[in-house]
């Protein structure tokens, strides 16, 4: 009868015909082992009980005693990695240009799962705000775009509204009286209309002189003799009594006293002496 080393992961530890005994779970032996001592982790497994690698990290030297972390934005798609060829980019990475590394997906991109592919483009009008983006739902309106009520995609912003953020929501409607062109993507592009002028705070107003007519929604020129200072939707002050004003008067001031009167300007008028 002819005696052969046992085979790896097999040992036999008495003399005799008995067959080899195979290594505990998860460990290896070199041929001809004489030991269950000589049963060290197999690749893949580390530690007292030959526990196996967690995700992200690997074993491929048997002279290494502990399981070693995949290089950074990497890791392994299941546990007991073998090899550090097992590590593969990352959620929100892909491999580097260079073929050295990973790299974070840049805006407008994503990629969902852990593989040595490509990130994954946003859909028409999208972006992201962040590299390394690991979701599609990280995917949102760009600005100039409003969400579709059925969350389907993204609308540009129809005329006279805007939206200037990077977000899944409703174009906002501009200023009363503003208006804006498609895509708008501040409220800066709103701008009042003709016959309005521009507030402080970016609304649209009727400047001095008018007074704002509810039938055309326009501002129109303060009637004769009658006059507004500020801007504002309020009616024309009338002219002290006997005093005469130009259409689109400005300033009291300009109330004049009629002919056969006689007063200061913006003044009370009355008969002149004799």
């Amino acid at each position: 009868i002819a005696c052969v080393p046992c085979a790896e992961s097999f040992y036999k530890e008495f003399v005799g015909d008995d067959t080899c005994s195979p290594c505990p779970s998860n460990r290896w032996s070199p041929p001809g082992a004489e030991s269950v001592d000589r049963c060290a982790c197999d690749l893949g497994y580390a530690g007292e009980n030959c526990a196996a690698c967690e995700l992200g990290k690997f074993r491929e030297d048997r002279n290494t005693i502990p399981c070693t972390a995949c290089p950074a934005n990497t890791t392994t798609l299941s546990p007991a990695a073998n090899t550090s060829e097992l590590c593969v980019c990352d959620r929100g990475f892909e491999a580097n240009a260079t073929g050295l590394g990973c790299v974070p997906c840049a805006t407008g991109f994503f990629k969902a799962s852990a593989a040595q592919t490509t990130c994954e483009a946003c859909p028409e009008n999208t972006s992201t705000a962040d590299t390394g983006s690991t979701l599609a739902t990280a995917c949102v309106c760009v600005p100039g775009f409003g969400a579709v009520e059925n969350g389907t995609g993204c609308e540009i912003c129809a005329e006279n509204t805007f939206k200037a953020e990077l977000a899944s929501v409703a174009c906002t409607s501009c200023p009363d009286f503003a208006e804006a062109g498609q895509g708008a993507v501040t409220r800066e592009n709103c701008t009042c209309r003709e016959t309005f002028v521009a507030t402080a705070d970016g609304d649209c107003t009727c400047p001095a002189g008018t007074s704002f007519d509810n039938t055309s929604q326009t501002c129109k020129d303060c009637a004769a003799n009658t006059y507004k200072p500020l801007p504002g939707f309020e009616a024309c002050q009338t002219c002290p009594e006997f005093s005469v004003s130009q259409a689109g008067s400005v300033n009291r001031t300009q109330c004049t006293c009629r002919d056969s009167f006689e007063g200061p300007a913006g003044g009370n008028c009355t008969c002149p002496a004799g």
